[in-house]
């Protein structure tokens, strides 16, 4: 009898034994790091990020500015900060598994550019060439163009015949080169709904803003309405050296009327008499500006 006992006693040892087993299986996976990666691709300051971890369920990315994460799986991030940064990913499983990663990038150093009208032409440095002459005639040579904020600004670059004693600037304001007072001055595109005509002086601008009335040239007694020759703002005409003189000026939105994505521009220098000193741009149609 006692050797009966002790072998029933050790098969329910051996049970309970088997039964703990099995139920602490699910449990052995836990604590196990996941294998966490991604892939990225920019475009200028926008980034797009590629999750290639494995078995991840849920996601947590820091994008290395400021404090700035996502629980996308493929997230798109725009910096606005520049400089070396450092992305991580922390990926997560279905059963707290985690896993985690970081990788350096590169964002491109973003530049602060706040135009003034004010003769200095130092904040135009990191601006773009708008267009620049490509025959070589003509006083106006050079133009660059900011359009962040109220106003669309332009800065000019010309010889030292630029004097801007009476100016035409020609805008097709709603970004289709179909509409509007075509000119023949610019006859591969041009389609004009806005002219200013006056002089480049800060001291008694008689310019004025007209707008596309009726027929085939400008009604001069159409003026855009609520306009004045406040609203183009100009610079002194500043000689820059080596027989260069430069101009900045700027133009409120406001007067615009309802803008398209693009904004023409073209522009005539004329003497008191009218004649044509120059034309700007040389080559048949406006300049097309991204607004």
């Amino acid at each position: 009898m006692k050797t009966t006992k002790l072998l029933f006693s050790f098969s329910i040892a051996i049970i309970l034994l088997a039964g703990c087993s099995d139920d602490n299986s699910d449990e052995m996976t836990t604590g196990t790091e996941l294998k966490a990666d991604f892939s990225f691709t920019d475009d200028d300051s926008t980034f797009t990020f590629t999750n290639l971890s494995d078995s991840g369920k849920t996601y947590r990315w820091d994008f290395g500015d400021l404090g700035f994460i996502s629980n996308e799986e493929n997230p798109v991030h725009t910096y606005t900060i520049g400089g070396k940064l450092l992305v991580s990913l922390t990926v997560t499983d279905e059963n707290g598994n985690e896993g985690y990663i970081a990788k350096p990038i590169s964002a491109p150093e973003i530049i602060q550019i706040d135009i003034a009208i004010d003769g200095d032409f130092d904040d135009w440095e990191h601006v773009d060439v708008a267009y620049e002459n490509t025959s070589g005639e003509g006083a106006i040579q050079k133009m660059k163009v900011w359009t962040v904020g109220e106003n669309v600004n332009f800065y000019l670059e010309g010889t030292s015949d630029m004097n801007m004693e009476l100016v035409q600037i020609y805008l097709d304001s709603d970004g289709d080169p179909n509409s509007g007072f075509s000119s023949d001055d610019w006859p591969d595109s041009s389609g004009a709904e806005i002219m200013y005509e006056g002089p480049f002086e800060n001291e008694d601008n008689w310019g004025e803003f007209y707008q596309q009335g009726e027929g085939t040239d400008w009604a001069f007694d159409d003026t855009v309405e609520g306009s004045s020759a406040e609203d183009l703002n100009i610079s002194a005409i500043v000689n820059i050296g080596d027989g260069i003189k430069a101009v900045e000026f700027s133009i409120n939105k406001s007067i615009l009327g309802s803008l398209g994505d693009t904004l023409g521009i073209g522009i005539l220098e004329l003497n008191s008499g009218y004649s044509t000193l120059s034309v700007f741009p040389d080559n048949g149609k406006f300049v097309e500006i991204e607004l």
